[in-house]
């Protein structure tokens, strides 16, 4: 079996927080192709690839309601190319994201749909897409007695009511749930972490 705590901000008094638990991913890069030309004297000569990124982006965001509630399903894109020169049409623009999922079998289905709006885009525009789709993490399901055994071992120390239990379904990711495929495994919050998740002002 396996345990691993995520430090985390909890409610005042409460030590360890349990849940069911979350999401998998897949890592995605994808890279748009055009032309380049002269963006004032000749835009018309031109293929722009960040037009074609920014079309795949609307274009996702508009299937968004096909998104089932219960599969948790998450994309947060990035731009981390988008032209060289603001004079010239920028001929290649790269996105990074991932595309989360309560399951494997969503993760993937869901993926397919995504790969089609981008595609399609880059088609509209005249632009090419490359689509780099890399494995991320499974979803991690935290084991029932683990879960349980950690409640009891924590309020020995903490005292009762020192631990939160809920239902809800963490929708960020962690390597522990390659580990829960493979093995009983727990991974709880434990506190001791204040600010944003993942932020400027995120410390112990």
């Amino acid at each position: 079996m396996a345990m691993m705590i995520h430090s985390g901000k909890l409610p005042e008094g409460k030590t360890l927080s349990i849940g069911q638990g979350c999401n998998g991913c897949i890592t995605k890069n994808i890279t748009f192709k055009g032309v380049a030309s002269h963006a004032g004297g000749s835009p018309e000569a031109g293929k722009n690839a960040l037009y074609a990124a920014t079309c795949g982006l609307n274009a996702v965001n508009a299937i968004r309601e096909t998104f089932v509630d219960g599969e948790h399903i998450r994309f947060h894109p990035i731009i981390t190319e988008g032209g060289a020169a603001v004079n010239a049409i920028p001929e290649k623009t790269k996105v990074e994201t991932y595309v989360r999922g309560a399951s494997y079998e969503a993760i993937v289905e869901y993926n397919k749909k995504l790969n089609q709006a981008m595609a399609g885009s880059a088609a509209a525009i005249g632009a090419t897409v490359l689509l780099e789709d890399r494995p991320g993490y499974f979803p991690l399901n935290n084991d029932k007695n683990l879960n349980a055994l950690a409640k009891e071992d924590m309020e020995a120390v903490g005292g009762p009511g020192c631990v939160v239990e809920t239902d809800h379904w963490d929708t960020g990711s962690t390597d522990m749930g390659d580990v829960s495929s493979i093995m009983p495994a727990v991974h709880p919050y434990g506190a001791g972490a204040i600010g944003t998740g993942h932020g400027m002002d995120y410390y112990i």
